[in-house]
């Protein structure tokens, strides 16, 4: 007998609500799954397997296009990317054989990412990396800019750094070790090698 809808998501929440306090130590990014259950809720008492059915699929992806209208494009693509690994649990548990969800169905248009970025000039960072060095003192910001500017760190990546994760003395290879509840797409930690960027390591010393 297959499954309902309804029961599907319940279960899918509760895997993911394990996932979430075992491997990223918080709650926050599993509850936001609950954010489908808006969209969800109309085919609860449907079976799974209809979620195979591409008129279905289709009508859902639009529905969710009508839930959320006035949020901005990027909400909506996190939404449609959560919907996304919901069809995807289904399959891994057999519950689909496909994801019928494709990206003809969740395009968004307007995305700030679909723009090219804003580069600094040389003169625009130094202004930044100077205004960040005079106020160190108070602030004690340049160590974000730093990491920021010269390495590519994501701000809300830099923000969550304690110097403990930082080794630049006594060792041959200085790192930067961003922990899991820092890192900001798939919740892994990472080490980032500094021998490739040896102003950093002399920023760093300031």
């Amino acid at each position: 007998l297959k499954k309902s809808v309804e029961e599907c998501f319940s279960e899918f929440l509760r895997d993911y609500t394990r996932k979430a306090e075992k491997e990223i130590g918080s709650l926050k990014t599993a509850k936001g799954y609950r954010t489908l259950e808006k969209p969800l809720s109309r085919y609860f008492e449907r079976s799974i397997s209809e979620l195979e059915m591409p008129s279905v699929v289709k009508e859902l992806s639009l529905f969710v296009r009508d839930c959320y209208r006035d949020v901005k494009p990027q909400r909506l693509k996190n939404i449609y990317t959560m919907l996304k690994r919901f069809f995807n649990w289904n399959v891994e548990k057999e519950y689909l054989t496909q994801n019928r969800l494709h990206k003809g169905l969740t395009k968004v248009e307007g995305l700030q990412n679909s723009q090219a970025p804003y580069i600094l000039t040389i003169l625009e960072t130094r202004q930044i990396l100077e205004a960040a060095r005079v106020t160190d003192s108070e602030l004690g910001l340049l160590p974000f800019f730093i990491l920021h500017i010269f390495c590519g760190f994501r701000p809300s990546e830099a923000l969550r750094l304690t110097w403990d994760q930082v080794k630049i003395d006594g060792t041959a290879k200085p790192f930067v070790k961003v922990p899991s509840c820092a890192t900001a797409r798939n919740k892994k930690p990472r080490k980032v090698e500094l021998t490739k960027f040896p102003c950093v390591i002399e920023w760093l010393r300031l």
